[in-house]
């Protein structure tokens, strides 16, 4: 753990009959049950739950961000669900398996995180979304699992009590590419809130499949946009082509985020028109 050392409960661990020890130190005293060494616990238990409780879900998204992971998550979500798709999201507001479940943390730990996978994957959802956090990334949770689709909303000066520096915060967050993106999986991200070079010289050499986003040129762009009393209109150059998508009662800080979930869901191979449609109900 962050705030005590486990290795320090093996004795009680062992007086109270524990079928076996896992430890990644070495343990010199005499013992009646089995002992394993092994090199990195964080690892190996992700390694094992996602093991264990083996999942069949096709299509894997998650979304990392200083902001916006919960809206983004929560409008792909959405948005799959009105295509007459089944599926799951896991993050801040709980897990959905046709209610929300509390989780407590942004990423649950691995074993509680594939367990809901399983019980997903049992239920025929084939779509899940979920919020990648820096603290998740860091300590392994998601370890082992790849996703088809990762997204980076923005990063700012944020959980430093945590990481430390600026620099291991990135790091944790552009790990979801580095390590969980598929070979063929899509990365997408919002260049609107990265303003540090340092951060776009580190995604360059990612070697991955990186689509962008945002309000300077870049592959999926905001071009313009128009706000007549409720209804606000954003002008988007997509593949050379442009298209309206309107939002009726929305928030504009939420439209960025709206606009990331629709792009997300154009790389899974679904028709803009339909998006266009449902973003203007």
């Amino acid at each position: 753990g962050n705030l005590d050392d486990g290795h320090h409960y093996i004795a009680t661990a062992i007086k109270k009959k524990a079928s076996a020890i896992v430890t990644n130190k070495n343990y010199s005293k005499k013992s009646s049950i089995p002992i394993y060494k092994i090199k990195d616990i964080r690892e190996e238990l992700s390694r094992s739950a996602y093991n264990f409780y083996a999942n069949n879900i096709n299509n894997l998204i998650a979304v990392t961000g200083t902001n916006g992971k919960t809206s983004v998550s929560f409008f792909i979500h959405y948005l799959l669900s009105n295509l007459k798709e089944k599926s799951g999201l896991i993050g801040t507001i709980g897990s959905s398996i046709n209610k929300f479940l509390d989780t407590s943390l942004t990423t649950p730990d691995p074993v509680t995180l594939a367990k809901i996978l399983k019980k997903m994957s049992n239920r025929k959802i084939n779509y899940v979304v979920m919020e990648a956090s820096s603290h998740g990334l860091d300590q392994k949770r998601l370890e082992t699992l790849l996703f088809d689709i990762c997204i980076l909303t923005n990063i700012t000066h944020d959980h430093l009590d945590y990481h430390r520096t600026k620099k291991n915060y990135i790091d944790s967050k552009l790990r979801l590419f580095i390590n969980h993106l598929k070979k063929n999986g899509k990365g997408i991200i919002n260049i609107n809130n990265l303003k540090d070079k340092n951060i776009k010289k580190k995604i360059e050499k990612l070697e991955k499949d990186i689509i962008y986003f945002g309000n300077e040129k870049c592959d999926f762009q905001i071009i313009d946009m128009k706000i007549h009393k409720n209804l606000s209109i954003a002008s988007i150059l997509y593949k050379k082509k442009k298209f309206k998508f309107k939002f009726k009662d929305f928030p504009l800080f939420q439209i960025e985020n709206a606009l990331l979930a629709v792009l997300s869901i154009l790389m899974m191979g679904f028709k803009i028109e339909k998006l266009q449609k449902l973003t203007s109900r």
